[in-house]
C-alpha cells in the first residue's frame, strides 16, 4: 500500500518553524548527554542539548516591515540565510526518560494529526518512542514525520514494514531523535541527505535490507552516531569515504554480506570504533594493515571468511586495544603467534575453532599461545579423537604417543586442558591399580585359606622340606 501522499498531511503553522542552526559555539555544542539525577543519584532523564531557529512568522517585527505574502516569503528567506537579529535562537532540550514510553499509530496520517506532546514537560504526555502498527509501505516521503511536538522524539521504528524508498529529508524536524529502526525492509539505495538533520542519532539500524554498496559520505550527517548495524544485506563495496565524518562511531556491524575487501582508507577517521563485526563475508585477508586506522578497536569478528594465514611478516601497524579476535569458520592452517602478540600486544581471547589445522601443527600453536598468555575459545569437539582442547584438527600428533588427545570422560574441564594434566592422571591411575591389585591377591588368598585349599598347600610344602636334606633347625624356623 502507497501511503506516501500522506507526507505532506502535516500542520502548516509547524512546517517552516523549526530548522537546524549549525553556527552553534563549541561551549554549546560541548552540552550534549548532560544527565539529570533524582533524589536518590538515580538517573531519571538524558539531556541533549540543540538550538533551534524560530522564525517570528507572525512577529509584530515582519509585519511592521512587511504586508503582502510574496514580499514576505522573499525578505524572510534572506533573513534565514543571513541570521539576522530578528531571527531568534531558542535552546532546545532533548529528554530521554529511563523508562521508555512508546506510542503506536496506525498510519502516517494519523501520527502527522497527533496533537499530543512528545516532550515530558508539559501535560497529557504519553511518550516520545513511537512505533506503528500499519502492514507496509512502499515509501517514506520528505517531511514524513513532521507534527506537533515532534521535535522532541527519541525514537522511531519502521522495522518489517516493506519500505523500498526513503527519500531525502524524510526525517526532517526530529532534532532528538537517537535511536532510528529500518530493519527488515527492502531499501536497496540511501544518501547522505536521508538522514540530513539527525544531529544526535546515536543508533542506526539498517539491517535485514538490500543494500549492495555504501556510497560516499553516506553517514556524514550523523555527528552523534555509536552504532551502525549493516548486517544480512548484500553490501559488496564500501566506497573509500563511506565512513568519513563518522568520527564518533563505536560499533559497526558488516555481518553476512559479500564483502571481498575494504578500501585502504575506509577506517582512516574511524579512531574510535571499539566494536566491529565482520563475520560470513568473502574476505581473503593476510594481513592487517587492511584495517589501518582503528587505534581504539577491542572487539573483531572475522568468523566465517576465507582467511587463509594469519601471517604478520610484512605489516607494520600495531593495535594497541585489541582484546578478542574471532578467526573461526575459515580455513586457517598455520597462526603466526608471536606476529599477533605484537599486532595485538592486549590480546586475550583467540577463537580458532572450525579451521584446517593439521593436529601436530595446531598443537605447536596451543605451546605457543600459552606462552603469550593468550586464551582459546572453547572448542566445540570435545569428545572427538581428533580434536586438541576441543578444537577440530586433522590427524592425529606424529611420533608423540605420551600427548594423546583428551577426551571429556576422561579429562575434566577440557577446556582448560595443560600437557602435565596427563602426567599426574598417569601418576595416580598407576597407584590405584597397584593398591588394587594388593587387595584382590589377599582376598584371593584368604579366600583359598578359608576353603582349606590354602591349609593342603602348606602342608604338602612342608612335608617335602622336612624329608629333605637342608638343615631342620633352619626349616623350623622359617616354617
Amino acid at each position: 500500500m502507497d501511503m506516501s501522499d500522506n507526507g505532506t498531511n502535516f500542520p502548516p503553522q509547524t512546517y517552516s518553524s523549526l530548522y537546524d542552526f549549525n553556527g552553534l559555539i563549541e561551549d554549546e555544542k560541548n552540552k550534549n548527554g548532560l544527565r539529570r539525577t533524582g533524589k536518590n543519584g538515580s538517573t531519571t532523564v538524558n539531556r541533549f542539548i540543540r538550538t533551534r531557529v524560530v522564525i517570528p512568522w507572525h512577529s509584530e517585527e515582519l509585519n511592521r516591515i512587511i504586508k503582502f505574502q510574496p514580499i514576505k516569503m522573499y525578505v524572510y528567506m534572506v533573513l534565514l540565510i543571513c541570521n539576522v537579529p530578528l531571527i531568534s535562537t531558542k535552546i532546545l532540550e532533548c529528554i530521554v526518560q529511563s523508562s521508555e514510553k512508546t506510542r503506536t499509530f496506525h498510519s502516517l496520517r494519523d501520527y502527522q494529526a497527533n496533537d499530543i506532546p512528545f516532550d515530558p514537560r508539559h501535560m497529557g504526555f504519553l511518550g516520545n518512542h513511537v512505533n506503528f502498527d500499519f502492514v507496509s509501505i512502499d515509501r517514506i516521503p520528505r517531511n514524513a514525520f513532521i507534527t506537533y511536538n515532534s521535535e522532541n522524539l527519541v525514537s522511531l521504528s519502521l522495522s518489517k514494514k516493506g519500505i523500498v524508498t526513503v527519500d531525502p529529508g524524510a526525517f526532517n524536524s526530529l532534532f532528538c531523535l537517537h535511536r532510528l529502526d529500518l530493519d527488515g525492509n527492502f531499501i536497496a539505495n540511501l544518501s547522505a541527505e536521508v538522514f540530513q538533520g539527525l544531529d544526535t542519532l546515536r543508533v542506526l539500524n539498517l539491517s535485514g535490507n538490500m543494500l549492495e554498496f555504501i556510497p560516499r559520505l553516506l553517514f556524514s550527517n550523523l555527528r552523534s552516531i555509536k552504532q551502525i548495524d549493516l548486517s544480512n544485506n548484500v553490501i559488496k563495496r564500501i566506497d573509500s569515504m563511506g565512513l568519513r565524518n563518522a568520527t564518533t562511531l563505536e560499533a559497526l556491524y558488516l555481518g553476512n554480506n559479500k564483502i571481498k575487501a575494504f578500501p585502504a582508507t575506509c577506517f582512516v577517521e574511524s579512531t574510535n570504533l571499539k566494536v566491529l563485526d565482520l563475520y560470513s563475508n568473502f574476505l581473503t585477508i593476510e594481513g592487517a594493515n587492511m584495517l589501518q586506522g582503528l587505534e581504539r578497536l577491542e572487539y573483531l569478528n572475522l568468523s566465517r571468511n576465507h582467511i587463509a594465514t594469519l601471517n604478520f611478516e610484512n605489516d607494520t601497524y600495531v593495535w594497541e586495544n585489541l582484546k578478542v579476535l574471532n578467526v573461526s569458520g575459515n580455513v586457517l592452517a598455520n597462526i603466526d603467534v608471536p606476529g599477533l602478540r605484537n599486532h595485538f600486544p592486549t590480546l586475550r581471547m583467540l577463537d580458532i575453532n572450525d579451521n584446517n589445522f593439521l593436529c601436530t601443527e595446531l598443537d605447536i600453536i596451543f605451546r605457543s599461545l600459552r606462552y603469550e598468555s593468550i586464551d582459546v575459545a572453547k572448542g566445540r569437539y570435545v569428545s572427538s579423537h581428533y580434536s586438541i582442547q576441543g578444537v577440530y584438527c586433522k590427524g592425529a600428533i606424529v611420533n608423540e604417543p605420551s600427548r594423546s588427545l583428551p577426551v571429556a570422560s576422561t579429562v575434566p574441564h577440557v577446556e582448560n586442558y595443560d600437557g602435565r594434566v596427563d602426567a599426574s592422571l598417569s601418576h595416580w591411575l598407576g597407584f590405584v591399580s597397584a593398591l588394587t591389585g594388593s587387595v584382590l591377591i589377599t582376598v584371593v588368598l584368604f579366600s583359598l585359606y578359608k576353603t582349606g585349599i590354602a591349609a593342603t598347600v602348606y602342608d604338602r610344602i612342608r612335608h617335602r622340606v622336612t624329608n629333605s636334606s637342608l638343615n631342620p633347625e633352619y626349616i623350623s624356623l622359617n616354617s
